[in-house]
């Protein structure tokens, strides 16, 4: 592809996707690149007698009116013909483009068209690798090209034609030793990709100029040249604002005044600035739309004025970008001043460049992860972080695990060749000097101790989402053994030893015999392994999994019996033992020889070995896990408890064996508190009730050094929202019989029906979400686009169909995420429908075991626990509907318990004050609603 080469930038729009199946082109659009810019384009209807399809008018446009008249493919093929032979074919995913195209040619009569043809979205994805989306209409958007028709074929093909042009300039300012590591990594791209980027590295070449001061190679990977330097930022704020006339005047224009933000920021700076009072910690409840996260971040940022830090924990990685955007787009601005900020994760979200640099090294035959390679390779010369999310991946990409850290072993050590731009590393250098520290609650409670001693000082700490930080604390104390371990990994060393579609150990020691034979007895001795672990697991269904109902997939055991069955199994326990013995002596023997002779090995040797020694320890680790003792110290622990994960087909090599400890909260103390002064605890959702003593035991607080504050909402729920509960709802003590389903279904529909807006249904069940999701798919006229959690996708796909839907009533059947992790743009939902009061269920192991624990404290575990969480969870899921001054919408409630049962005025107590709040039959909500939206049309 010489300089002057001609680009061809083609996008059609056809009847459908299937050539073969008589699929035809309706639109036909080129437009032409050539030196650097946009010389000409073509574009035509075309009209092969054929009605269009009515999806396809929907998504394009084009009906049969406009291409009336138009001429037949047979009619034009002459020119597209000429026009195109001697260019190079561009298009927005060309292995659908180019063969459609060349079909059609060949049905009227012309020969394939015999020119290179290259694709702009695996460009696209390798140059500009941290984007959120490749569709051409994002790419558009993000790059300001003007794209005013998307699938219209003459603005798609002008679009792509810049977008071609954006691609080559990019690649000519990446330096030199990207491109060609690119081109050594050689991905497997369509078509005729990777010789344009040949071609574009070949121009490079012949106008070699310097490496650009903003990048640096270390040991032949180009990075981002890291020149900042590290200093305690002095802000110089004024003094600190108390009063409404002296914020009005600081923040003026910056910032609308909230009473219950401005309440909360006085509270949190007198709590620590007040030096004659002592300082407690602060539970700070802030409902939605009361300026939470400013609210606590303006009155830290002046106590952080002299040099003291500040550390920010919210539950979710996610979360924390969000907060970052907060100081960076927000903050900032209102200060008028900057904060030096690290955003802190776990090892295994930064790119270990060791690791990295070894992969480049050898061809993988995974496509995927040569793709991966060639993107990264981009990646690293604009990341300031080496944070892995910044790629925007789909989960369990396995070739990250290969390039990440896997453990938190000091990333400036002497065998590491990129010490010195190691981005582990330089993010814990960073926390020495950081104004504000944002981690996750997970890397809190995990790393409290190391994070506060990376700090020049004892740090303040706000825990945004609180409410969160007790799951944390009990779910990191949950074991798990995963039953398929063993198996897994026994295989997985067998391949590695004999595998016939790549390199083997048995080959790399093809010429040394005694290494051989002690391979050989490996693998006998694995064998055996596999052979006492299967016994044991046969045994352990027989005795465990004779009660399992294959609808359930969770069930308690008895810490007792599982004691028992250990302690009649000892004897495979101990074979196993004396086995493992032999595989510590084999690996270190293992690892000894290949240090001694480490010139011996190539780079694919070294990616085979340290796969197998991987293997090899993932096994002996897991024997050495089965620990009697351990599990009889356990046992004696009255707040400890087991339960096992299966799936339907109950195959025991599926099975999972988890434990957990109740008095786990205590650990909070021990892992978090006492490494930063007195702690501001926040959220959305905390209080169940005015005493709420439910959240200082959840956060392990004394009311004695705790202070707690519940701030109104700045929302006027009764003009904006109306909630109404069914007073007729058949409950039945399963909730899963036909009636039940029956009247969900049809209540359900008639509140949809009726009023014919955006809605969200929230389920404690998904098995009665999907039995409802049935019955009103086949009640669906078409009006609605009714989406299921675990039915339609993701939640994230669902939630942006729900958005983006235009010629449908979006309705969503959601469950356990749904009651917090959605949120809508403004004025987009509607409806909300809360079809059972969400206490968890009594069926659930964890449930069960911990009725049992608080029963054994002299706990009643219904008002102790189940009951909060209710609240909580319903309070949550309330807030899904108002999100800012502007919404409005009604809330359905179908069940009747809350105005039946003693309790559920404790739960209408707890929501949003001013919520009026009306009971009825269906008929009668659905009459109040139509009511409600009257009035406000």
């Amino acid at each position: 592809m010489p300089k002057n080469t001609k680009y061809a930038v083609v996008d059609m729009e056809t009847t459908g996707t299937d050539v073969s199946s008589g699929d035809k082109i309706i639109q036909f659009s080129c437009t032409f690149v050539q030196g650097g810019q946009v010389i000409d384009s073509y574009s035509t209807y075309v009209n092969n007698g054929e009605a269009i399809p009515k999806d396809i008018t929907h998504l394009t446009g084009i009906n049969s009116q406009a291409i009336k008249g138009a001429p037949s493919f047979d009619q034009v093929a002459a020119h597209i013909y000429k026009i195109l032979s001697g260019t190079v074919f561009v298009a927005h995913n060309v292995n659908f483009d180019f063969p459609f195209l060349n079909a059609e040619l060949e049905r009227v009569g012309y020969p394939e068209l015999n020119i290179k043809a290259i694709d702009t979205v695996t460009l696209s994805q390798i140059f500009f690798p941290e984007l959120n989306g490749y569709r051409l209409k994002d790419l558009s958007h993000h790059f300001g090209i003007s794209h005013t028709h998307p699938h219209s074929s003459k603005s798609d093909a002008d679009a792509t034609a810049h977008l071609l042009l954006t691609i080559m300039n990019k690649i000519e300012k990446l330096p030199l030793i990207t491109v060609q590591s690119i081109l050594k990594v050689n991905p497997d791209l369509p078509r005729d990709t990777v010789e344009f980027i040949a071609d574009r590295e070949q121009m490079k070449r012949k106008h070699l100029s310097n490496l650009a001061s903003q990048y640096v190679v270390v040991n032949g990977i180009a990075l981002k040249n890291q020149t900042a330097s590290y200093s305690i930022s002095e802000h110089n704020l004024t003094k600190y604002p108390k009063i409404k006339k002296q914020k009005e005047k600081q923040f003026s224009g910056k910032l609308d005044w909230r009473s219950s933000q401005s309440k909360m920021m006085n509270l949190i700076y007198n709590n620590y600035h007040e030096n004659e009072k002592p300082t407690y910690n602060l539970l700070i409840e802030a409902p939605t739309g009361s300026g939470k996260t400013l609210g606590y971040l303006v009155p830290m940022s002046y106590l952080i004025n002299d040099g003291e830090q500040l550390v920010v924990s919210t539950s979710t990685n996610g979360l924390q970008e969000q907060l970052y955007a907060t100081i960076k787009d927000q903050l900032e601005p209102l200060l008028n001043t900057s904060f030096d900020v690290a955003l802190l994760k776990g090892v295994n979200h930064y790119i270990n460049l060791e690791r990295f640099s070894k992969t480049l090294q050898f061809h993988d035959k995974s496509k995927q992860s040569q793709f991966m390679k060639a993107r990264i390779l981009v990646w690293l010369t604009e990341t300031s972080t080496g944070d892995l999310d910044e790629l925007n991946l789909p989960n369990e990409v396995p070739f990250i695990d290969q390039i990440n850290y896997q453990s938190s072993h000091v990333a400036n050590g002497k065998n590491n060749s990129f010490r010195d731009a190691d981005f582990l590393a330089a993010q814990f250098k960073r926390v020495e000097h950081a104004d504000i520290v944002l981690v996750n609650h997970n890397y809190l409670f995990e790393n409290g101790q190391q994070l506060s001693d990376h700090m020049n000082s004892k740090p303040y700490l706000v825990v945004d989402e609180a409410h969160k930080l007790a799951d944390i604390a009990f779910s990191s104390q949950e074991k798990l053994v995963k039953f398929n371990v063993l198996k897994k990994n026994i295989g997985r060393v067998k391949n590695d030893l004999f595998q016939t579609h790549g390199l083997n150990l048995n080959e790399i020691f093809s010429d040394d015999i005694d290494e051989l034979n002690r391979l050989n007895r490996l693998d006998s001795q694995l064998d055996a392994v596999f052979d006492t672990n299967q016994l044991v697991l046969q045994d352990f269904r027989t005795e465990f999994m004779k009660p399992v109902e294959t609808r359930r997939a969770e069930m308690a055991i008895s810490a007792q019996n599982l004691l028992k069955f250990i302690q009649s199994h000892q004897g495979q326990i101990k074979h196993l033992t004396s086995i493992n013995l032999k595989l510590k002596k084999f690996i270190n023997a293992f690892k000894t020889l290949i240090q001694k002779e480490k010139n011996r090995w190539t780079i694919s040797d070294k990616v085979l070995i340290e796969k197998f020694e991987r293997h090899l320890l993932t096994i002996i680790n897991y024997i050495d896990g089965i620990d009697v003792d351990k599990i009889k110290q356990k046992v004696s622990e009255k707040s400890h408890f087991y339960w096992i994960h299966y799936t339907e087909d109950l195959d025991t090599n599926h099975v999972i064996l988890l434990t957990g400890d109740f008095d786990s909260k205590s650990k909070l103390k021990e892992n978090v508190y006492q490494y930063f002064q007195p702690i501001i605890f926040t959220g959305s959702t905390l209080f169940t009730s005015k005493k709420s003593q439910y959240i200082f035991d959840q956060l392990d607080l004394n009311r004695s050094d705790t202070r707690m504050k519940r701030l109104k909402s700045s929302f006027d729920y009764a003009n904006q929202a109306e909630m109404m509960i069914s007073q007729t709802t058949p409950m039945p003590p399963n909730g899963e019989n036909d009636e039940y389903i029956a009247y969900l279904a049809n209540s359900i529909w008639k509140l949809i029906s009726a009023n014919s807006v955006p809605t969200l249904v929230l389920f404690n069940s998904l098995d009665i979400l999907k039995k409802v999701y049935d019955r009103l798919s086949h009640s669906n006229n078409g009006k609605f686009m009714i989406q299921a959690a675990g039915v339609s996708g993701s939640q994230e796909k669902i939630v942006k169909r729900f958005e983006s839907v235009k010629d449908s009533v979006p309705v969503i059947l959601g469950a356990n995420g749904y009651f917090e992790g959605v949120n809508f743009p403004d004025n987009l939902l509607k409806q909300l429908i809360i079809t059972r009061i969400p206490f968890d269920s009594p069926n659930n192991p964890v449930v069960s075991s911990r009725a049992k624990f608080l029963k054994g404290q002299n706990k009643n575990p219904f008002y102790n626990f189940d009951l909060p969480e209710a609240i909580i969870k319903t309070k949550q899921g309330v807030g899904r509907l108002i999100r800012s001054a502007t919404d409005y919408g009604v809330i359905n409630f179908l069940d009747s318990r809350l105005i039946d049962k003693r309790y559920g005025k404790q739960i209408i107590d707890a929501l949003p004050q001013g919520l009026p709040i009306k009971t009825g039959s269906i008929s009668e909500i659905v009459k109040d609603g139509q009511d409600f939206f009257k009035e406000r049309n």
